[in-house]
């Protein structure tokens, strides 16, 4: 496979009549974002839902895992951070504070899935 340095032209040359948007969903844990952005200034930047969740488990035992998804589903379900202040006060929230942290570190990323780029739908 080529680098990406080397694919940008061949990937620019066929946009002749509309620009391009690229979008990259990437895991929770990658260093991609910076080195896509670099590359394809214009990239929106995803971080996959459902590696937030199984990242966001880690921190519940095995027998909480089942009531800290269904009170994650109206965070990863929500297009504002309101949802996710609201399980920051539950009871999830207080227990495990590093569900919260690590959902509020990619929650710009997360919300561009409710954001498509203007013009990519009509």
């Amino acid at each position: 496979m080529p680098p990406i340095a080397t694919m940008r032209p061949k990937i620019a040359s066929q946009a002749v009549y509309a620009p391009l948007h690229y979008a990259a969903r990437l895991p929770y844990r990658s260093k991609l974002p910076e080195a896509i952005t670099g590359v394809f200034p214009e990239t929106v930047v995803r971080t996959c839902i459902v590696h937030l969740i199984r990242y966001s488990m880690q921190f519940a035992l095995w027998k909480e895992r089942k009531k800290v998804a269904s009170a994650l589903r109206s965070v990863y379900s929500a297009p504002s951070a309101e949802a996710l202040d609201a399980f920051e006060q539950g009871e999830w929230g207080q227990r495990f504070p590093a569900i919260v942290q690590s959902w509020r570190r990619r929650w710009c990323q997360r919300t561009k899935l409710f954001d498509p780029p203007s013009g990519q739908y009509s």
